[in-house]
C-alpha cells in the first residue's frame, strides 16, 4: 500500500510507525464503533464504558468482548414475551 500524503483520506490500522496507512474508498468497509454497536443491541449510549483498571474509561477491546458476550435487548424481549404467549396458552 502507498505511504504517505494522498489526496483522499488514510485510514490507519493501528498507532505508530509500525502499520501501513490505507486509502479509505468508497466500497470500504469500516468497524463499528463500541458505541454503534451498543445502540444496535439496544443498550443504552455508553454502557460498556465503565471504569477499567486504574483507568475512568474502558479502550475498545474489551467494550467488543463484552458486547460480543452478550445478547441483544430487544431479541431477548421477543423471546421472553414468546415465553410468556406460549405459557398462558397452556
Amino acid at each position: 500500500m502507498p505511504e504517505g500524503p494522498h489526496d483522499t483520506a488514510n485510514i490507519r490500522a493501528a498507532s505508530g510507525g509500525s502499520s501501513g496507512s490505507y486509502i479509505a474508498t468508497r466500497w470500504a468497509v469500516r468497524r463499528l464503533t463500541p458505541l454503534e454497536c451498543e445502540r444496535l443491541q439496544g443498550f443504552p449510549d455508553g454502557y460498556t464504558d465503565v471504569p477499567f483498571r486504574k483507568r475512568n474509561w474502558t479502550p475498545d477491546g474489551p467494550r467488543y468482548k463484552a458486547l460480543g458476550n452478550s445478547m441483544a435487548v430487544n431479541a431477548m424481549e421477543w423471546l421472553g414475551q414468546r415465553i410468556d404467549h406460549v405459557r398462558a396458552l397452556l
